[in-house]
């Protein structure tokens, strides 16, 4: 999971409730990505320039004409009829990584390739237990039943409004 920022926004030509955007990640170009967010940010200006968190190693995936290399980390409330974008903290660079420092050294983790992550259904063994907290922070919840905050630059990423929802 890295810090990007969204450089361009459009509606994907085929798909009403698609976004197309270009998320820079400080990576040679930007990404392509599909977001179904038009539901919940009808206006995609206000998402231009705005920083995200992206899960970059997702296997890419066809939706109409427009291939998506990632996914931008959104919390919804249980019957996701609110959907929120995850924010980084201010500090947040683009291309930081998110890590999670109550697991101890996150630096002896490597990323696995999409094919890997695809294959072994990594995302979707974890997404269940991937929460915003009471205090509208997003949370993995791992084996051991505690909350583990996504961090960059030593500060939490929180969402604006969204407390004991869904993070995907």
């Amino acid at each position: 999971i890295r810090v990007g920022r969204i450089v361009s926004i459009e509606k994907h030509p085929e798909k009403d409730k698609i976004y197309c955007e270009q998320i820079e990640l400080g990576e040679e170009k930007p990404r392509s990505i599909a977001s179904g967010l038009v539901e919940f940010y009808p206006e995609p200006s206000v998402l231009v320039d705005r920083k995200v968190l992206v899960l970059c190693n997702l296997k890419p995936r066809k939706m109409g004409n427009f291939m998506s290399n990632g996914m931008v980390l959104c919390a919804s409330n249980p019957d996701k009829s609110k959907v929120e974008v995850v924010d980084p903290p201010e500090a947040a660079q683009v291309g930081d990584k998110v890590s999670f420092p109550t697991l101890g050294d996150n630096s002896k983790y490597e990323a696995w390739a999409p094919n890997k992550v695809a294959k072994k259904k990594i995302f979707e063994n974890v997404a269940p237990n991937l929460k915003t907290n009471g205090n509208k922070e997003p949370v993995w919840i791992g084996p051991d039943n505690k909350e583990h905050n996504f961090v960059v630059a030593d500060a939490k990423c929180s969402v604006p409004t969204i407390s004991d929802g869904n993070v995907s």
